[in-house]
């Protein structure tokens, strides 16, 4: 009888300790069902985020390129530049040489007229130089700031 009492009594232990694990395996089921659209959740946020990741790199790239396209613009700007400046200096050097060394001499009326035409002449000229000059510098000064702000946007890529 002993025996029979001590084997209901670890049945029934056994019983309650199986009970217990069941109602603890149902509590952890109803939480993985709580968490599993969580999780789904989550996951197709990390597969918009790769999709932003590889996008913004397929950015950053193309504004590398764009910037190198840029550099070699605004090299080519550079050049022109200094071959208009180098012109100018040059035209500017001329014209006071040549009025150092021009004797001073007494017109007649036509060559009066003839020098008022060519002088207005080397003023349009001139002026025409000058504007191409300003005008690349302008356009040098563009590229430089959008060559700075695509280095900016691919360096903060």
């Amino acid at each position: 009888e002993a025996d029979a009492s001590g084997a209901k009594r670890n049945s029934a232990r056994h019983a309650k300790e199986r009970m217990q694990l069941e109602r603890k395996a149902a509590a952890a089921a109803r939480e993985a069902d709580k968490a599993k659209p969580r999780g789904i959740k989550l996951q197709s946020e990390i597969a918009h985020l790769d999709k932003q990741i590889a996008m913004a790199k397929k950015s950053a790239e193309a504004l590398r390129k764009k910037t190198k396209v840029q550099s070699s613009a605004v090299k080519a700007l550079s050049d022109e530049l200094k071959q208009l400046e180098q012109a100018e200096a040059a035209a500017d050097a001329k014209h006071a040489a040549d009025e150092r060394d021009e004797p001073e001499l007494v017109l007649s009326a036509a060559q009066l007229e003839r020098r008022a035409q060519l002088s207005a002449k080397a003023g349009a000229q001139t002026a025409a130089t000058h504007e191409k000059l300003a005008a690349a510098r302008r356009a040098l000064k563009a590229c430089e700031r959008t060559v700075t702000q695509l280095t900016d946007e691919a360096a903060a890529a």
